[in-house]
């Protein structure tokens, strides 16, 4: 039934047959600086870059994919639906001998698919600190009525937290999320071949640091550009957050979290990347 919702979401939507030209996909939770690191990687003529969170039939996907995904049918659905989707633009780059980027979180879960889609893929693995992602994301009302909360990182059937789920608060949700998102991408990393992925803090990238801004680059590639073409892009802070109606209460339940709950549920990820909490 869920493939049969798929193909009709997608209808007439032309899908293109997959090649085996160069791609990298990043993989985030978002709020993790994936519009600078697309606008980075167009300072390289040969990258074609996108970013386009706000896509609905990838939304729509990616929400399956993390509720579902497990389901062979559902798999191939999903690929086929990913293919109609972005299929288009792949193929547009490649037509031109362009490498193929996208920085879009929303995509995160599709990775599977995508991996089978373009074998020659790459993965970027792009990490924030967990209380930045999340204040940002009590700041924009993330698990509270937003309109993109029907798509959002939920637990499954059979998982521990499954049945607390809707007794938790926004900032255990968004705690949740966070960790749930990474562990989920980290393990996908693992399962990859050698040389086809890699992992970045956010904040190593916001500081244009040397080496972080390598590993950027050679997963397109392409050599890092000049010094002063990073700092505009950086500058610029893409994606910064502006003052919302949320901000009082967002502040509010900042302010009041608990740290030890926290620490219970995303501690050791956190840490794993870096993070104290």
């Amino acid at each position: 039934m869920l493939g049969q919702a798929i193909a009709r979401r997608l209808k007439g939507q032309r899908e293109v047959v997959s090649a085996h030209g160069k791609a990298l996909f990043v993989l985030s939770t978002g709020r993790a600086g994936s519009l600078s690191c697309s606008r980075l990687l167009k300072l390289c003529p040969e990258v074609d870059a996108w970013c386009e969170p706000l896509d609905s039939d990838i939304l729509y996907l990616h929400a399956i994919a993390h509720r579902c995904g497990h389901d062979e049918q559902i798999q191939a659905a999903l690929k086929r639906g990913y293919q109609a989707a972005r299929g288009s633009k792949v193929q547009s780059a490649w037509s031109r001998n362009l490498v193929y980027a996208d920085t879009s979180y929303d995509q995160t879960f599709l990775a599977p698919q995508i991996a089978e889609l373009f074998p020659n893929a790459r993965f970027l693995h792009l990490v924030r600190n967990p209380s930045d992602v999340i204040y940002s994301g009590l700041r924009r009302g993330w698990y509270e009525g937003h309109p993109n909360d029907p798509f959002r990182v939920k637990p499954t059937e059979g998982d521990p937290i499954f049945d607390q789920w809707g007794a938790l608060s926004n900032f255990e949700k968004a705690c949740w999320g966070w960790n749930r998102t990474n562990t989920w991408i980290a393990d996908f990393i693992d399962s990859r071949p050698e040389g086809t992925c890699a992992t970045l803090n956010s904040e190593d990238l916001f500081k244009a640091n040397p080496e972080s801004l390598k590993t950027l680059f050679s997963m397109v590639d392409q050599a890092v550009p000049r010094a002063e073409m990073i700092e505009m892009v950086l500058k610029s802070k893409y994606g910064q957050q502006k003052k919302s109606t949320n901000d009082t209460e967002a502040e509010q339940l900042w302010a009041g979290r608990d740290r030890n709950r926290m620490d219970e549920i995303l501690g050791n990820t956190a840490r794993k990347y870096g993070y104290e909490i």
